[in-house]
């Protein structure tokens, strides 16, 4: 008889439970929760909530503890530094735009990047030109690393080079994002 994998359920579960959020604003928005300001409405709550995943992303520990999910462990320091870098990079796009509009739709790129990794298909089995890409870009081998976690399979290189790629990220965007404030609170 095989064995339950509660990762199989798990992982579902607390993917829809981050989608929470983003569906009470986009209910508020189409049912006039939002003030007369909503892009101060939706900062403020994305504000809120990341301050809220947060402490739950620190209650791993304390979780793993009391259940005995060892595992835990192994998605807490690599998801929060690879979402660490992603804020900072959000945050230097947000400083660099020129209006609202653009703020809101510089950050897109960053999901064309999922779909053109290893997210659905392995690299291996994508054309050429394509596989190069998937390879050298900073999603595929966090998709990799979660995977091979996940499921119980060697993880190679691709755990270093997630946080190699994270901890770049994060030092280059944090730097240019602070070199953006202070100009814009010089001029």
């Amino acid at each position: 008889m095989r064995k339950f994998n509660r990762w199989l359920v798990l992982k579902p579960t607390v993917f829809f439970a981050c989608l929470v959020p983003m569906g009470w604003l986009t209910w508020a928005a189409f049912n006039g929760g939002l003030s007369a300001n909503p892009i101060s409405d939706i900062t403020n709550e994305t504000g809120v909530w990341t301050l809220r995943f947060l402490l739950i992303t620190l209650t791993v520990t304390p979780l793993r503890w009391v259940t005995g999910w060892n595992s835990l462990i192994r998605f807490r320091r690599m998801l929060g530094l690879f979402a660490f870098a992603l804020v900072w990079l959000a945050t230097a796009l947000g400083l660099a735009a020129k209006s609202v509009e653009t703020a809101s739709n510089t950050p897109m790129f960053l999901m064309l990047l999922v779909f053109l990794g290893s997210g659905f298909v392995p690299a291996a089995t994508m054309p050429a030109g394509l596989e190069q890409f998937a390879r050298y870009q900073p999603f595929t081998p966090v998709t990799e690393t979660l995977r091979g976690l996940l499921t119980g399979t060697p993880i190679g290189g691709n755990g270093i080079a997630a946080l190699a790629w994270s901890a770049g990220i994060a030092s280059v965007s944090y730097l240019w994002a602070m070199h953006l404030y202070r100009h814009r609170r010089a001029s």
